[in-house]
């Protein structure tokens, strides 16, 4: 293998980081569970977990590649983790499962892009909804999405991944904007944004504590794979533990962001928040129906979503296509080459017989907490945990004290094996 790769600065990282973080589940998922959980009760443990726990992980995440200098494929070997190898190509199959079946999702965002310039869509979002999730369009533009990714992945990190992705972050960003000044500003959004914004504390229970660490975790992309291989581009002295925040922080304003986008425009139009992924493509429609300027808001939004969804598929094909750079000779042309043939034909199948997902996903829920104990596991149980606070801290602005050891060994750990383990009962 040649050279290994890095980031032209800290930016890339933190918009790559982004990006992988920054996904369809901060656009619907994000605001269906603060519909399921409370409203703004959920907020509040949500917010505590990502200033408490989740730039801690991503820290750690970052920093197991960078030590390692390589992937989840090869990082836990190389750290001694026992049985390291197999437990790093585990992480790698995880994720390729994942995103054979969320590139059919990420093609509905493609595909939603032209659906405002079509009369069904507006005359009937659910039956539209329909067609464009059967099994030959599923196919096809999960197909789509694959080479979409593919094609970012093969220029690099360097020409490939990192501009393009900092170019879809800061698109995203603007572009939701756009939709929140629209939405705020339509007759009844106050209505939502009270629901939004002002808590019932009463409304605070275990489930709904649980289920905010549970989506806090996730949307920071805390599974060992992403995080870990997108760490290991980064240059020795690069501060991880301002990148870790930085993250952190982006993630949960674009979470944020999507609430003040979602609310006002459902519950002004009387449509539950709860709605899960038929909110984005069916009660949203409803609602871009309903409002002056409907067609931009929604065409606009649309290209923002399937931003969000690229920009996560990109993290999850770094990881297959930097294991094969770790374990052959080939070049990451031909790598990306053969990972969208081999993604492709997992991912058409999924789409056309569903219950080879209803099978794959077992693994991928019984695996979480496996692979997304192993970062810490690496640095503060197997590796001497003195000398990975030391390395933490090279290049750190501001240092850690040993409090971030008893944080990364025990509260961390603690932390996302009940978010996963929750899932897993869910």
């Amino acid at each position: 293998m040649s050279e290994r790769e890095s980031w032209s600065w800290e930016l890339g990282l933190i918009f790559a980081a982004l990006g992988s973080a920054v996904g369809l589940g901060n656009i619907w998922m994000f605001p269906m569970l603060v519909g399921e959980n409370g409203g703004a009760a959920f907020l509040i443990p949500y917010i505590l977990t990502i200033a408490l726990l989740a730039w801690v992980g991503l820290t750690i995440e970052f920093n197991t590649g960078r030590i390692a200098q390589a992937g989840p494929s090869k990082a836990y070997e190389r750290l001694g983790v026992p049985g390291g190898k197999y437990l790093g190509a585990l992480a790698v199959l995880r994720v390729s499962l994942v995103l054979a079946w969320y590139s059919s999702v990420v093609g509905w965002t493609i595909r939603y892009i032209i659906a405002p310039f079509s009369s069904g869509f507006w005359e009937d979002p659910q039956t539209y909804f329909s067609t464009v999730s059967s099994a030959g369009q599923s196919a096809l533009f999960a197909v789509i999405a694959i080479v979409a990714t593919g094609l970012i992945v093969m220029g690099g990190v360097r020409k490939g991944i990192e501009p393009i992705v900092k170019g879809m972050m800061i698109t995203l960003f603007a572009l939701l904007i756009v939709v929140v000044l629209r939405a705020v500003t339509l007759p009844n959004a106050l209505k939502g944004l009270e629901y939004y914004l002002i808590p019932d504390i009463s409304k605070l229970s275990p489930r709904v504590v649980l289920n905010a660490m549970a989506q806090a975790f996730f949307s920071c992309s805390l599974a060992g794979a992403a995080m870990v291989v997108y760490g290991s581009y980064l240059k020795k002295d690069s501060d991880s533990v301002v990148s870790a925040i930085t993250t952190a922080f982006g993630d949960t304003t674009v979470a944020i962001l999507a609430g003040f986008a979602v609310f006002p425009l459902v519950l002004a139009f009387g449509i539950s928040p709860s709605a899960g992924a038929g909110l984005l493509f069916v009660s949203l429609p409803h609602a871009f129906a309903e409002m002056p300027g409907g067609t931009l808001i929604a065409l606009i939004f649309f290209i923002a979503a399937a931003f969000a969804g690229i920009t996560s598929t990109v993290s999850m094909l770094e990881v297959s296509t930097e294991a094969l750079l770790q374990y052959t000779k080939l070049d990451r042309k031909k790598v990306s080459v053969i990972l969208m043939v081999l993604l492709s034909l997992l991912a058409v199948p999924i789409a056309f017989y569903p219950v080879i997902w209803n099978y794959a996903r077992y693994i991928v829920l019984y695996t979480g907490p496996i692979v997304a104990i192993l970062p810490p596991i690496a640095l503060f149980w197997v590796r001497n945990p003195e000398e990975t606070l030391e390395d933490i801290n090279r290049g750190a602005i501001k240092k850690l004290g040993r409090w971030f050891i008893y944080w990364g060994k025990y509260i961390y750990p603690v932390g996302i094996l009940a978010a996963y383990l929750l899932n897993i009962v869910g």
